[in-house]
């Protein structure tokens, strides 16, 4: 039987309930001075680029928060229980309170931009409450094709984390060719999480080293092609292991990638390829497919005299089969394990996108090949994805 029956999996956690909730409220106001000069048709400039630069303040406030309730204890699914044996009632709650102010210059040398930002973190984990606070000093400088960012926390409980990135733009002459390098030096503190955590099921207080990361990439584009070369170092990186317990690897793990994307058309035909190679130096550590591809094959009449213009065809998703990370319900989070691969297996879906003046409609038949090429279809291991499903929506667009 190549088909797998979703309801007759077995169920280790029947009687659990997680929510993770986050909200996000964002201000600005600026205030603009130095206008442009007279010889500026102000007629042909939008209202602010009026003003060659001013100041600003931002406010960002964020919260985050993860439930984990199970209504009876399943005995030998999690190692250990330490606040309750009956039931588990677990809750983290973040609290990011964000104030910057900063001063931006379009000036002839470049736009530049620099700011001053104070963090205050309050976190709820199981009746334990911290808080913190972290200033920070950020630095932007663009020019044709020219860019470099830079961000240092000058005093809080991330003193001493920065950030350093750098990319260069090209063109080639007008054959629409581009290209550019670029890359980052980062070093921070491994999250909050690896550090410190208390629940029903896990605990932990660790004093880890703060992580390294080294980034390169060089990249090659045009409208029907792009190809991108990236490296990456990671010193000290923090994971959670087959224990579902934090680690640090205090040696250096190279990550290699290639992508390219291209678009062939011929006629109504269009193929359209996303294609990813990429490999680690400690698959034991760090683990990724080697390969990933995302495949669009569509006949293409939007652009047609048809009453109704329309897209028909399908789209492929596929990589390469590994040892993905599993999924640990009460961290909601994932720890390495070596015994279940996932991959190997096509998901195909069938789509139809229709215009109707201004209105969008599209119909889709999600993993239109469930039970006909095996039964390997999962997510992450032991949660299978879903089988073939119907959907369909629309957007409409009013304008004035």
């Amino acid at each position: 039987n190549n088909t797998v029956a979703l309801n007759t999996l077995g169920v280790n956690l029947d009687k659990t309930n997680s929510v993770s909730k986050e909200s996000l409220i964002q201000l600005k106001q600026v205030f603009r001075f130095k206008k442009l000069t007279d010889s500026v048709d102000v007629s042909k400039v939008k209202e602010e680029d009026l003003f060659k630069g001013g100041l600003f303040h931002e406010f960002n406030y964020s919260k985050k928060h993860f439930e984990y309730k199970e209504a009876s204890i399943n005995n030998g699914y999690y190692k250990n229980v330490f606040l309750n044996s009956n039931q588990t009632n677990d809750s983290v709650y973040f609290q990011i309170l964000d104030n910057n102010i900063g001063y931006f210059d379009k000036a002839l040398a470049g736009n530049i931009m620099f700011k001053i930002s104070h963090q205050y973190i309050q976190i709820f984990n199981d009746g334990n409450y911290s808080q913190f606070h972290n200033f920070v000093g950020d630095f932007k400088y663009r020019k044709a094709g020219f860019y470099f960012d830079a961000n240092y926390v000058f005093k809080g409980v991330n003193e001493d984390d920065f950030k350093v990135f750098s990319k260069n733009e090209f063109s080639f002459g007008g054959n629409g060719i581009k290209a550019s390098i670029g890359g980052f030096y980062q070093r921070r503190n491994p999250e909050y999480f690896f550090r410190n955590f208390s629940s029903n099921h896990f605990y932990w207080n660790n004093s880890f080293k703060k992580i390294d990361v080294l980034n390169a990439s060089a990249e090659v584009s045009h409208k029907r092609f792009d190809v991108c070369l990236a490296y990456n170092k990671i010193v000290n990186y923090v994971f959670l292991d087959s224990a579902s317990s934090p680690v640090q690897y205090n040696d250096g793990l190279e990550i290699f990638s290639l992508k390219t994307s291209n678009l062939l058309s011929i006629e109504r035909l269009n193929i359209k390829s996303n294609i990813l190679f990429q490999k680690s130096s400690r698959e034991d550590v760090f683990r990724v497919p080697e390969f990933v591809l995302n495949e669009s094959v569509y006949l293409d009449y939007e652009k047609s005299k048809l009453k109704f213009p329309f897209q028909i065809g399908v789209d492929v998703f596929y990589f390469k089969r590994y040892f993905a990370g599993a999924y640990v319900p009460a961290l909601n989070s994932f720890k390495l394990q070596n015994k279940n691969y996932i991959g190997g297996y096509p998901f195909i879906d069938f789509f139809i996108n229709l215009k109707v003046k201004n209105v969008r409609i599209f119909f889709k038949i999600d993993h239109l090949n469930a039970g006909l090429m095996g039964s390997n279809f999962y997510v992450s291991p032991n949660y299978p994805a879903n089988s073939r499903a119907f959907k369909f929506g629309f957007t409409w667009v009013f304008n004035d």
